[in-house]
C-alpha cells in the first residue's frame, strides 16, 4: 500500500509526544482505519480472524493468524489473489484451531473460560 501524506495522523502524532503507549494504539487504530477502508468486498474481514471469547488456548493459536491477516491487509495490494490469501488463511485457522481444541479436549482439558477442572464435567446453565 502506498504511502500517503495525512495531515491528521501527523497532528496525532504530535500531540502523543512523549506518551509512546497511548500513540503506538493511536497508530494501530489508523491502520485499521487504513485497512479498512481498502478491503475488497469479497475477502474476509480482519475481525473473522480473531474471536475475543474463545478459551485462553485456542487464542494463542488464533491470534497468529490475525497477525498475518493484519500484514496482508497493510501490505499487499487489493485483488483477487489476497482475497484468495487470506480466504485460505481464514480456512488454515479454523484447522488450527479446531486441532488445539481437539488434542486440549483429548487430554481431558477444559473447554470454558477460566474452567480449571478436568473433564468430563458439565457446567451449570447460565440462562
Amino acid at each position: 500500500m502506498p504511502d500517503q501524506y495525512d495531515p491528521m495522523a501527523e497532528r496525532r502524532m504530535q500531540l502523543f509526544t512523549g506518551r509512546e503507549n497511548e500513540m503506538a494504539d493511536t497508530l494501530k487504530q489508523i491502520r485499521l482505519d487504513v485497512v479498512a477502508t481498502t478491503t475488497m468486498p469479497n475477502e474476509p474481514e480482519l475481525s473473522d480472524f480473531f474471536n475475543p471469547e474463545l478459551p485462553e488456548p485456542l487464542k494463542k493459536v488464533s491470534i497468529k493468524f490475525y497477525d498475518i491477516a493484519q500484514w496482508m491487509l497493510e501490505t499487499l495490494p487489493a485483488s483477487a489473489q489476497r482475497a484468495q490469501g487470506l480466504w485460505d488463511l481464514l480456512r488454515a485457522k479454523d484447522c488450527a484451531v479446531r486441532a488445539m481444541k481437539g488434542s486440549l479436549e483429548a487430554e481431558g482439558k477444559c473447554m470454558r473460560n477460566g474452567c480449571t477442572e478436568e473433564s468430563p464435567h458439565v457446567h451449570a446453565s447460565t440462562t
